[in-house]
């Protein structure tokens, strides 16, 4: 058998674990981007906001 159609066989058979990891990492950004879009984040994201025009000394 080619051995590039075997990889690709097994390969194949990992799919699954694939998709999974996609939906777990979609799901996971958009609730943080939903997190930081809702009130009780403001604060946060105002004072992360602010982070740029500090000062060192």
């Amino acid at each position: 058998m080619n051995t590039v159609l075997r990889e690709a066989g097994g390969s194949a058979t990992n799919g699954w674990l694939s998709g999974i990891a996609t939906v777990l990492f979609m799901t996971i950004f958009v609730g943080y981007a939903l997190w930081l879009w809702s009130k009780r984040s403001k604060d946060y994201v105002d004072e992360a906001s602010q982070i740029p025009f500090e000062t060192q000394e």
